[in-house]
């Protein structure tokens, strides 16, 4: 009977032994398991580019800010792009308090988000539409235009308000990137830069938080500025000055100064009277400044950045049978000769010997109109 038992028995445990061997696949079933992944690895970068595609057009649809919404960049790996908000309108070198913030040509100041590695704006997908926000930052932050920073470091070189002084920086302080792009509001500054280490401040502006995309958006900062209080403009020199400015933005010539005084009295007003006097009677306006030779040079040379008026006026040297040709300070600037015009520096070296300047030619505009081909007539 024992033995019988123990028959039965192993019997039993051959079976379970023979039951846990893995068996041997055969050769289809390798081959269909093989082909079944490769064509798994060739699909499915596919199928998460389709879905990629679908959801961000469901979220444009949304609106890229949908409360809950689920980043993008959170549903596929990263694709290495390094965001990066940058000025594209250059600021100037001085602002003054409670003027609108404009860009140094007269303009908006314009922003746009870049990627980093192409160069190209983010003109699509859920980051072409960003928030940001404006604050100001240090003038001595990162002197390098393209160095990198950290979120930290960027926070640091924030400057506040000073005790008990208004926001710093006052007016429409976030704006949307549309496509990209956005131009800032209108801004004013409160408080001048003699608070900040540098004494210069520079417009920052970064991404408003939660709405990374799964990517650091680095911040953009401006050029550094310095900024006065305005009742500073009211005597501020010009740079370039213009030929309507009043003579006394020129160096030198301080407003309600003798020198601004003595020139008032020779009908001097502008910095275009300046220079015109300057081409023909430069010893009689040098005789104002008396021996102040240095301030003398210094006036010429701040002078002579100003761009005349593109008044061009002409006279006909019958004798030489040429029109002499001159711009609004009466420097000649060319000659008509048989209705063909050669400016001054293309004449052949003895020509220009012949090329008088207008008072040694002894002739002044006529007051009767100032048309662009204006005749002239003898003092």
């Amino acid at each position: 009977m024992r033995a019988q038992k123990r028959a039965v028995g192993d019997s039993e445990y051959d079976e379970r032994k023979r039951a846990k061997k893995p068996r041997t696949p055969d050769a289809a079933s390798v081959f269909m398991q093989a082909l079944l992944v490769d064509l798994l690895r060739h699909l499915l970068p596919s199928f998460r580019k389709i879905v990629q595609e679908e959801l961000e057009k469901v979220f444009k649809h949304l609106g890229p800010l949908m409360p809950g919404r689920l980043p993008t960049k959170q549903l596929q790996e990263s694709d290495g792009r390094k965001l990066q908000l940058h000025f594209v309108t250059c600021l100037p070198e001085k602002i003054f308090t409670g003027r609108k913030l404009k860009g140094k040509q007269g303009g908006d100041i314009q922003i746009m988000l870049m990627d980093a590695n192409t160069g190209n704006i983010v003109s699509s997908g859920p980051e072409s539409s960003l928030h940001l926000e404006i604050v100001v930052v240090d003038g001595d932050f990162d002197d390098l235009p393209h160095a990198d920073w950290t979120h930290e470091q960027f926070e640091r070189h924030i400057v506040k308000e000073r005790k008990d002084k208004r926001p710093l920086l006052v007016g429409q302080l976030k704006v949307a990137l549309n496509n990209g792009a956005a131009a800032l509001g209108e801004m004013l500054f409160t408080d001048n830069s003699r608070c900040s280490r540098s004494q210069k401040f520079r417009i920052g502006v970064r991404a408003v938080a939660g709405q990374s995309f799964g990517l650091h958006v680095r911040e953009a900062k401006s050029e550094a500025f310095s900024v006065k209080e305005n009742r500073g403009e009211d005597s501020e020199k010009h740079y370039p000055p213009k030929p309507n400015s009043e003579v006394w933005r020129l160096e030198g010539i301080a407003k309600n100064g003798p020198y601004h005084k003595a020139l008032t009295r020779e009908l001097i007003f502008t910095v275009e009277d300046f220079v015109r006097q300057l081409v023909m009677n430069p010893k009689q306006l040098c005789n104002i400044f008396g021996s102040k030779l240095k301030t003398w040079e210094r006036l010429v040379k701040h002078a002579r950045t100003c761009t005349p008026s593109n008044k061009i006026y002409a006279y006909d040297d019958d004798e030489a049978k040429k029109t002499l040709v001159f711009n609004n300070v009466y420097e000649v600037i060319g000659l008509l000769v048989k209705d063909n015009y050669i400016p001054t520096e293309s004449l052949p070296g003895p020509e220009k010997v012949h090329v008088p300047f207008l008072p040694q030619a002894g002739y002044t505009p006529s007051k009767d109109g100032l048309t662009n081909t204006q005749k002239l007539v003898k003092c």
